[in-house]
């Protein structure tokens, strides 16, 4: 069982270190690996903003490991091209802590929740389009709302909702 097969509303169980670069990306799971950590799950992912959005639609490279941290998704996390990624008040171009994460069975009432509870809204809302992983493809994509909150905590908070595959669902239409 994946960690995204369980849902615990507000119970964070995932760990995202953005890495700036490709290069940097390949050599951190690497070291990884040579740490003993073998067991990765690499997915490249196409996130698409809300219609009408001034962002627009980005690759990010996503690597997971379950055993790093029991309990929890640890990833390494880079977009794609490098610093083509324009979302306000997001440094893509650091290494280190990128967001924590927690799955949801309803987004827009967690985006509601946890928008009023920290008075701000997300920097950024997205629907996964594509999935490499084949775990994912063809059969589950994600909702996501992510909120600066690097200066309450150090970094950026993210909620996710599955969805199917097929589903015309999104959330932010």
């Amino acid at each position: 069982m994946l960690i995204t097969d369980t849902i615990n509303d507000g119970a964070f169980n995932q760990i995202s270190i953005n890495v700036p670069t490709h290069v940097g990306w390949l050599a951190m799971r690497r070291k990884w690996i040579d740490m003993g950590y073998r067991n990765w799950v690499v997915d490249y992912c196409v996130q698409t903003p809300p219609p009408g959005s001034l962002l627009q639609t980005v690759t990010a490279m996503l690597a997971f490991n379950f055993d790093i941290i029991p309990g929890f998704q640890y990833e390494l996390l880079h977009w794609s091209p490098d610093d083509k990624v324009d979302i306000p008040n997001y440094n893509v171009m650091y290494d280190g802590v990128s967001h924590m994460a927690y799955y949801t069975q309803d987004v827009r009432a967690e985006t509601k929740r946890i928008s009023e509870r920290l008075d701000r809204e997300p920097i950024y809302k997205f629907t996964t389009l594509d999935h490499s992983n084949p775990y994912l493809h063809g059969r589950t994509r994600f909702i996501e709302s992510l909120w600066d909150t690097s200066d309450l905590f150090g970094y950026h908070m993210k909620t996710v909702q599955k969805i199917p595959w097929d589903s015309h669902e999104s959330v932010w239409s």
